[in-house]
This record gives C-alpha cells, sequence and structure tokens, in this order.
C-alpha cells in the first residue's frame, strides 16, 4: 500500500531520496507506475520523521493563521462599530447645531431641550458622570439655554 502525500500538501518525496534508493531496487515490478509509487512510498518511510516533523509544523502554522485571521475580524468588526458610533455621533451634533442656529418656533423650543454644547456633555456621556454647574431657576428647575 503507497502512502501518498496530499496533493496540496506541498510535501513531495525529496529527490536526494529517491537517489540514496539503490537503482534496481523494486526492479522486479514491470509497470512503471507501481515502480514509481514502491519507490515513492519507500522514500517516505524512510523519511518519515522529517515529514512528521514538517507536517506538524503545517498544522501549527494552520492553527496559527487561522486565529490571526479571525483576530481581524473581530478588529474589523470593532472598528467598525467604533467609525458607526463617531458618525452617529457626529451627524446628532451637527443636527443639535442646526437646531439651535434655526431661529424658528419650533426649533427654540428642541433646542431648550436639547444637552449642552461643549466637552463636558461628550465627557459625560463617555464615562457616565454628568456634573451640572446650571443656574437654577427660582422653581427649583435648571436653566437651560
Amino acid at each position: 500500500m503507497a502512502l501518498e502525500p496530499h496533493p496540496q500538501s506541498g510535501v513531495r518525496p525529496p529527490a536526494l531520496g529517491r537517489k540514496r534508493c539503490a537503482p534496481d531496487l523494486f526492479a522486479e515490478e514491470k509497470d512503471p507506475a507501481v515502480r514509481a509509487v514502491l519507490l515513492e512510498a519507500h522514500v517516505f518511510h524512510t523519511e518519515a520523521q522529517a515529514l512528521k516533523n514538517l507536517y506538524l509544523q503545517e498544522s501549527r502554522l494552520r492553527r496559527q493563521y487561522a486565529q490571526d485571521v479571525k483576530e481581524l475580524q473581530r478588529l474589523r468588526a470593532e472598528r467598525a462599530e467604533q467609525e458607526k458610533k463617531e458618525n452617529f455621533e457626529r451627524l446628532w451634533e451637527r443636527e443639535k447645531q442646526s437646531i439651535r442656529e434655526c431661529g424658528c418656533e419650533d426649533c427654540e423650543r428642541l433646542a431648550r431641550h436639547l444637552p449642552p454644547t461643549g466637552d463636558e456633555s461628550s465627557a459625560s456621556s463617555r464615562n457616565g458622570f454628568e456634573f451640572s454647574n446650571a443656574k437654577k431657576r427660582q422653581n427649583g428647575k435648571p436653566e437651560l439655554n
């Protein structure tokens, strides 16, 4: 029974191994195809440890490659999600600015309920804490600008 490597493995019996074999090895075999297979099987048998090490190395590299691909996909998804959030925040800031700049009655009413602009509001949304120095009206509610 002949052992042949997987066609895509890239490992072929070394020519040096064939040269080491006696030229009349398997000479009794008349069919040249069978003789070639027997010769390759013999080379694989004699070079088994080296081939085993190559296969082990190949499997390690394939596992590492699969892990790297998963990590790359995770990082790409993470980056895409972050960009999506940043784009949404930019659009929201533009929309708030256009509401504040518009002079119509509806936009003025909306603007009173919008959070303040500036670095304090974006910092509070990032860390979950919000500190307000807003002046209080006489009725006890904060005054919104």
